[in-house]
């Protein structure tokens, strides 16, 4: 019985997968800043407002279609963040990315703005506490999430024999990332600047390789937006100083 019980208890751990917040994905770091001034200017970021279309997930009919759907299979997910679609690994511990991207991305963006040095002095709304004063930032950053949508594709049969079992890919997944983000004098309200990121790729995945095309994707999206948000903060805070 205590036997059985080990193995039942240690299928279950074998089984487990762990949650990451999007805010704690580890993600490529943007270059460092190179200051002039020794001043730090101090930045609060809003929660992003969610524009993404409302409609959660869209299945291709055929996937659902016997036979048809070993020769044509699709769907189009537009909230990938809250469908534990972005599954991953670290080690041997399978992972899923899960949380709510407009409220994660400004934590992501104020870790990035701090590991590049541009300033230490960042927050977000949601992290301000009662002892500190709304009104000593000097910018906010505020912004709207327009796209997150991931888009899957495949066709078993035609590829996979005998194609697929000589590596060739079967499935295909793609991205769209697309936020606007606005720098905001903050005692003004004047509008410093304004930028739109978008970010598209495309993943295949055969019988042999990319066994997580969804959160590659998603993960090297925000690694390359996050890295241009870096560097246009420092150029129109640097250009907004010299005023």
């Amino acid at each position: 019985m205590v036997k059985l019980a080990f193995l039942t208890l240690t299928a279950i751990s074998a089984c487990s997968v762990k949650m990451i917040p999007i805010q704690d994905l580890s993600l490529d770091r943007p270059y460092s800043v190179q200051r002039d001034s020794q001043r730090d200017v101090r930045i609060l970021i809003y929660p992003l407002d969610d524009l993404r279309k409302n409609e959660l997930v869209r299945i291709n009919p055929t996937t659902y279609i016997p036979v048809a759907n070993f020769f044509w299979a699709s769907s189009t997910n537009y909230y990938p963040d809250m469908t534990s679609i972005l599954r991953g690994s670290e080690g041997t511990t399978a992972t899923v990315v899960a949380g709510e991207l407009p409220a994660a991305l400004p934590r992501l963006i104020a870790q990035h703005i701090r590991d590049s040095r541009l300033t230490p002095e960042v927050l977000t709304l949601r992290d301000l506490n009662s002892r500190t004063d709304v009104h000593d930032f000097d910018y906010s950053i505020q912004g709207r999430l327009y796209d997150a949508t991931l888009r899957t594709s495949s066709s078993p049969i035609p590829l996979a024999f005998p194609l697929g079992l000589l590596g060739a890919p079967t499935s295909f997944s793609s991205m769209d990332l697309v936020l606007e983000l606005e720098l905001i004098e903050h005692r003004s309200t004047e509008l410093v600047a304004s930028h739109t990121y978008s970010w598209d790729g495309t993943r295949v995945t055969g019988l042999y390789y990319n066994t997580g095309p969804a959160f590659d994707l998603f993960t090297e999206g925000l690694s390359s937006i996050m890295t241009a948000i870096v560097h246009d903060l420092e150029r129109d805070i640097g250009a907004a100083s010299t005023k």
